[in-house]
């Protein structure tokens, strides 16, 4: 959040971008169990954050029941996701990195964690990769 509103101060205008409402609603759900930045987060809410899924859904068709971002990906990326690929896998993989940072096997649970971590950071790249490819359009 510190993060956020460093940026902010910066760049007045800011977005930040995501796909579907699982991120909106963790912010939301964090703030409120541990009780900070709950304002920050209704601040972020109302004019920051912006989900692209509605935008996709008013603009393009495709022959996909699901609208899931893996699913546009081929419109707009190359190239298949490796290791970590799908939400399941990543809290499957965080229950591994669990288990074994508990049983001490430190080099194991970082191995997991670096799954993790380009899984997450393959996904913001999609993301901005969707908001370009939409802005193209």
């Amino acid at each position: 959040m510190r993060l956020v509103a460093e940026r902010r101060a910066v760049h007045p205008g800011l977005r930040i971008y995501h796909y579907a409402h699982y991120e909106k609603n963790a912010l939301s759900q964090l703030a409120e169990r541990h009780g900070i930045y709950r304002d920050q987060v209704a601040e972020l809410n109302g004019q920051v954050l912006f989900d692209l899924r509605p935008v996709v859904s008013k603009a393009i068709r495709i022959s996909e029941k699901s609208l899931s971002i893996k699913k546009l990906e081929p419109l707009y990326r190359t190239g298949a996701r490796e290791g970590v690929s799908t939400a399941v896998d990543s809290i499957t993989a965080y229950s591994s990195f669990m288990a074994a940072w508990e049983l001490g096997d430190h080099a194991e649970a970082g191995r997991i964690m670096d799954a993790i971590l380009a899984y997450n950071r393959d996904d913001c790249e999609s993301t901005l990769q969707l908001r370009d490819w939409l802005l193209a359009l």
